[in-house]
């Protein structure tokens, strides 16, 4: 289900900030929301830290993922980021059930079920390294 959010910025770039209301006055979630172009990475009181192409273009593989930080020498979802759409895009088929370093992020994410392949809004990924088990990225 979408989510919808406001900003006073046109175009959203960083330092920008979404809010849930249209009047302004509540800050989105800490997390990824996308327009189906760009991605916006938003941290704390609606603060758009990071803008990027969400690699929606008609040549990426769509999978469901989850979103993993290290914590020491394990994985937790406290703090991650998901993306808003809870799908991630590659130029190749990536693996279900495998671990996958992000390059940008530096943050784990947990290859599901594939979603498709075509012009979806999904953040797009660029793998540093992949495991079986998500501790062993923590290393990397």
């Amino acid at each position: 289900m979408p989510s919808y959010v406001y900003s006073d910025c046109n175009p959203i770039t960083t330092g920008c900030y979404l809010y849930t209301d249209a009047c302004l006055t509540t800050g989105a979630a800490t997390g990824r929301y996308s327009d189906g172009t760009d991605c916006y990475t938003v941290t704390s009181g609606g603060y758009v830290s990071a803008v990027a192409s969400c690699g929606g273009g008609s040549s990426y593989y769509h999978y469901y993922t989850t979103a993993y930080i290290c914590d020491g020498s394990t994985c937790t979802t406290a703090g991650a980021t998901q993306p808003s759409s809870g799908l991630i895009a590659y130029s190749s088929t990536l693996t279900e059930g495998i671990y996958y370093l992000d390059c940008n992020d530096n943050q784990i994410y947990y290859i599901g079920t594939y979603y498709g392949y075509g012009s979806y809004a999904g953040y797009l990924l660029s793998i540093c390294g992949s495991n079986s088990t998500c501790g062993t990225l923590c290393g990397v």
